[in-house]
């Protein structure tokens, strides 16, 4: 099953919120502009949530029980480009470390991370992975570890923090396409997170949609006939939670549903460059 990150960038639910330190928002639950219901409590201005969420999955033919997947980091910088050496990031504080992806189907969510930030736009998101476990249905009992090659993800956003507003963004952490098994072990190379919405927390606990990683709010579909847009394809290209997707410029389906632009790359007409 395919998990989705909220931050509110491993996601991905990635809820980010914004505005000044103290400033809280009353409402302890908001419903993003795609219908996701999170948390809102406690929110300070100029700050960035990160929720996490995913769809239901299967993996590699295999019934699953669990799926525990622990971040032992969450960061966000101004450029599209930083590298992991580069001076500027700015660390989240982790409210969650390890969640069992299986328990956020079927938009459910929790909170991964959360922290006030220094005026600014911010481009990109980096996660890190730590460790995963497995817990097949034919051995309930029994952890299978698995193998982590890279765990560094960096994930395309674009969010303005100013004065006074809060930032969601919803990550979708898609495990049917992170773990994969091959002689008999399991590996995550790499973790694939994608960005679902990015919205305004408002202050009467309403939200606003920014993007969804790739422009608009993603409009749901079963077909490419139901997208308003020539431009748009139904994606994924198969399977269910599909959404509208501007194919010109989704960093996540660039040209084609399931092509996704890694940076420094983005998508433009079409294509990473």
């Amino acid at each position: 099953m395919a998990r989705r990150v909220l931050l509110g960038f491993f996601l991905g639910a990635l809820i980010l919120a914004g505005g000044c330190p103290g400033n809280n928002n009353n409402s302890s639950t908001s419903t993003t502009p795609g219908g996701a219901a999170v948390n809102t409590s406690n929110l300070a201005n100029s700050s960035m949530r990160v929720y996490l969420t995913d769809t239901p999955m299967t993996i590699d033919g295999q019934s699953v029980d669990k799926v525990l997947v622990t971040f032992s980091d969450l960061s966000a910088h101004t450029s599209a480009t930083a590298g992991d050496t580069d001076a500027g990031w700015q660390s989240f504080t982790l409210k969650a470390t390890t969640v069992d992806l299986l328990t956020l189907q079927n938009n459910i969510n929790t909170i991964l991370a959360d922290q006030t930030f220094p005026a600014g736009r911010y481009q990109q998101l980096r996660a890190t992975v730590s460790s995963a476990q497995l817990y097949l249905t034919a051995s309930p009992t029994t952890p299978v570890n698995v193998t982590i090659p890279s765990g560094v993800l960096r994930i395309n956003i674009d969010v303005t923090i100013a004065a006074n507003t809060k930032y969601g963004v919803l990550l979708d952490f898609v495990a049917s396409d992170s773990l994969k098994q091959a002689g008999g072990t399991w590996r995550m190379a790499p973790p694939v997170i994608k960005v679902k919405e990015i919205f305004i927390i408002n202050a009467d606990g309403t939200t606003t949609a920014v993007g969804n990683g790739g422009g608009a709010q993603a409009q749901a579909c079963t077909a490419d006939t139901g997208c308003t847009a020539v431009v748009q394809k139904c994606c994924p290209a198969t399977g269910a939670n599909r959404t509208c997707a501007n194919i010109t410029t989704d960093n996540n389906n660039c040209g084609a549903c399931g092509t996704v632009c890694t940076l420094p790359q983005t998508c433009k007409n079409g294509a990473c460059a």
